[in-house]
This record gives structure tokens, sequence and C-alpha cells, in this order.
């Protein structure tokens, strides 16, 4: 079977998690937590790991999540569909009828 893009993120997220966790424990450094009185920030030796799970977390969002309905998610627009809406206005692809013969878009 075929692994479909959205289980390789699940898995990247865990793999990265994992990495976290694992150094977490072994420091004894207290997990992430919304709690006001747990205000330890991660390690700079983890900033790869964290950011390997934020930004898959932000592309699988973006993958099971309407377009329109991503944009009003937390009150904020992903950079993924920001980079999207400019695009399609920069090469006005939404009012345009595609052409049978060209293949770049419409200027």
């Amino acid at each position: 079977m075929a692994t479909s893009r959205i289980l390789t993120l699940a898995n990247a997220i865990n793999k990265s998690t994992v990495i976290i966790h694992d150094h977490l424990v072994s420091k004894n450094i207290p997990f992430p937590s919304f709690s006001p009185d747990v205000t330890t920030p991660l390690p700079g030796d983890l900033t790869e790991a964290r950011d390997a799970v934020l930004d898959a977390a932000s592309e699988l969002i973006d993958l099971l999540i309407p377009p329109l309905s991503a944009l009003h998610i937390n009150g904020s627009v992903s950079q993924n569909m920001l980079l999207w809406g400019l695009h399609m206005f920069s090469y006005n692809l939404l009012g345009t009828k595609p052409r049978q013969h060209e293949c770049r878009p419409p200027i």
C-alpha cells in the first residue's frame, strides 16, 4: 500500500515528538503545558525537532481542513494559505478561463 502524505506527516510529528519527550525526560525538564506555573521554554538543542513538529502539523492542518475554513481557524491565516491567495491573485487565476493550448499562466 502506498503511503499517503497525511500518514507521512503524522509519522514525522510522532518521530520528532518522541525526540522532544525523551530529551525532556532524560534532563528532568518539565513538559510543555498551559499551566501558568510551567514557564520553562524548550531547550535550544530541541529547536530542530520542535520546528519539524510545527512544520508537519501546519501542513497536515492545511491538508485536512477545507481552504476557506482554514482562513478562520483561531482567527489567523496560515502562511500556506496566504501564499496560495497571493498566487491566485497575482496570476488572476480566479477570473480567467483555462486556455486549451497554453501552459503558462495568464499575465
